[in-house]
């Protein structure tokens, strides 16, 4: 069973499975983020759960700004410690290649 649309307006209702496959993650963790209300879905009959493709978009779209973000701030993070100092030992040792 492969989205199954909505009568009012062109939303579609997806199963965990579904949305699992469309965001590249498993059933139980969108099963686990409806549960402790991180993304919008759920629950019928059977206690079956089910969440809308715009939710779940607007989620993917917000969880990857995060992300975006949160990498930002260690690479700043990182250069503003030094990490990415390497004193010329990284171009040295590719030398070693040519």
């Amino acid at each position: 069973m492969w989205p199954i649309p909505t009568r009012g307006g062109d939303d579609v209702r997806l199963t965990t499975g579904q949305a699992a496959e469309i965001v590249g993650t498993s059933p139980r963790t969108i099963a686990r983020l409806i549960d402790c209300g991180k993304l919008k879905g759920a629950r019928v009959g059977g206690g079956h759960r089910y969440v809308m493709l715009s939710d779940l978009m607007a989620f993917d779209r917000c969880s990857r700004e995060e992300r975006a973000s949160r990498l930002g701030d260690m690479r700043t993070c990182a250069a503003e410690e030094g990490f990415y100092d390497h004193g010329g030992a990284v171009a040295d040792y590719l030398k070693g290649f040519e």
